[in-house]
């Protein structure tokens, strides 16, 4: 790999964007959430920031040689990508 996009948005709109999926079709996932929300994995999110970001953040820092890409909000990822478009 010589290119790492991390998304690293703020809690809060990683759960919203849980909530939003929800009862909708994706094409990367082949089943569709429409019961309640996974507890467990609602936990997980909401202590990334405090128990994995550190270690992603580590494993980035001994990257320095690749294209390493931190967007922190959903605009950011979008503009970046519609720039590859052009």
């Amino acid at each position: 790999c010589d290119t790492v996009i991390f998304l690293d948005y703020p809690t809060e709109v990683c759960i919203l964007g849980i909530m939003e999926r929800k009862g909708k079709a994706r094409s990367d996932m082949p089943w569709v959430e429409d019961g309640e929300y996974d507890a467990e994995f609602i936990e997980f999110i909401k202590n990334y920031n405090l128990q994995n970001r550190p270690q992603v953040l580590g494993l980035l820092s001994k990257y320095r040689d690749k294209k390493i890409y931190i967007f922190t909000d959903r605009k950011q990822a979008d503009d970046f990508l519609n720039q590859l478009k052009m």
